[in-house]
Formats: structure tokens, sequence, C-alpha cells
């Protein structure tokens, strides 16, 4: 096996030899440095797309990294919720106090499942505080994106979004007229109820 064959074996993108050739190298780097920009203009655009059509769907992301402990809120995230701080506290249990007292419990076991793999995934209907100490329903669903070596949970990834808006799409974007009717009886007696 050649020293060429291994160092592209462990994972070598690319790799020059002795003796050194001057032009050869300024190749080589400048190829590396041409596939590095290509990478970051790719990786800047997709983000720029997927930012574009979570915020398009009025929807706020949260990055949670576990290990840490912290969490990264979208400036949406932030809107729903009526933050006018985009500097806001940030930390996990800054935004576990926002969940309502009486939902708390459930969606931290919902949370817990999902982390422990009993669950596909994190769904949750409940109230969160905005800004203004008034409770607002929401919608927030997640994944374990990353694991460590020994399979425990390093990062989940989630959206949140109102509830009121589902609920306002399912009435008004409803196929018949019988449809708002029980879909408003519904949301009259439990908003929550129909936003799943």
């Amino acid at each position: 096996e050649t020293n060429e064959s291994l160092a592209l074996a462990l994972g070598a993108a690319d790799f020059i030899t002795k003796p050194f050739s001057p032009p050869v190298v300024h190749a080589r780097v400048a190829n590396v440095l041409r596939l590095y920009r290509d990478n970051a203009e790719n990786l800047q655009r997709n983000e720029a797309r997927w930012i574009f059509a979570v915020e398009g769907a009025e929807q706020g992301v949260w990055d949670w990294d576990l290990r840490t402990n912290s969490v990264f809120l979208s400036q949406q995230w932030r809107i729903l919720l009526g933050d006018q701080d985009d500097a806001g506290d940030s930390s996990v249990a800054a935004w576990r106090a926002r969940v309502h007292p009486d939902d708390a419990a459930a969606v931290q076991r919902r949370l817990d499942r999902h982390r422990r793999g009993i669950s596909s995934g994190f769904e949750s209907e409940h109230r969160m505080r905005c800004g203004d100490g008034s409770y607002v329903w929401v919608l927030e669903g997640g994944r374990v994106v990353q694991h460590d070596e020994a399979g425990k949970p390093m990062r989940m990834i989630g959206t949140l979004s109102a509830a009121s808006a589902t609920i306002d799409r399912l009435i008004f974007d409803s196929p018949t007229r019988r449809s708002v009717n029980t879909i408003g009886t519904s949301t009259t007696r439990n908003p929550a109820r129909i936003a799943r």
C-alpha cells in the first residue's frame, strides 16, 4: 500500500509528496481554497433557504445543546412570544420557565420520552408565557439530531408555532361550512383539541 492510498484511506482530501514542487503546491492550495469557498457559499445558500422556509411558515426554531444545557432561540421564536429583546435569556431554565405551570409536567414527560428513545419525536401543545406576561397556546415539535458514541442524546432541534394560527387555517381553509361550524364549536370549548 502506498503512502498516497493510505493518506486517502485515512480521509485526506489532498496531499503533496516530497520533493515539493512550488507550482504543484500552489495549484493544490488554490484548489483547496476554492473548494472551501464553494462549500461555504453553498452552506450559506442552504441556510438562507432553510431560514426562509421556517420563518415564512411562521415557525420559531430552537436548538438545544444537551451537553451544555444551552439553547439557541431564533428571532422568529422570540417574535412569536412577543419578545422585543433579541439578547434575552436563552437558557434552558428560562425556556422551561415560560411553559405554563399546569402544562410543565406533561411537556417535560414528552421531552424525556423522546430523549430516552421511547418516542420518535417530541410533540406538544401547551401554553407559553409571552414577553408581556400573557399566555398563548403553541405547538412545539423536535427531535434528537445528534448522539454521542454511547448513544446518549447530545443535541435536539425543534420548532414552535402559534396554535391559534393552526386553528385559523383549519377554520378558514375547511372545504365545507359544516366543518367550519364543527371546528368553531370545538375551539370554543377547547382550543388545543383542534390544534393537533
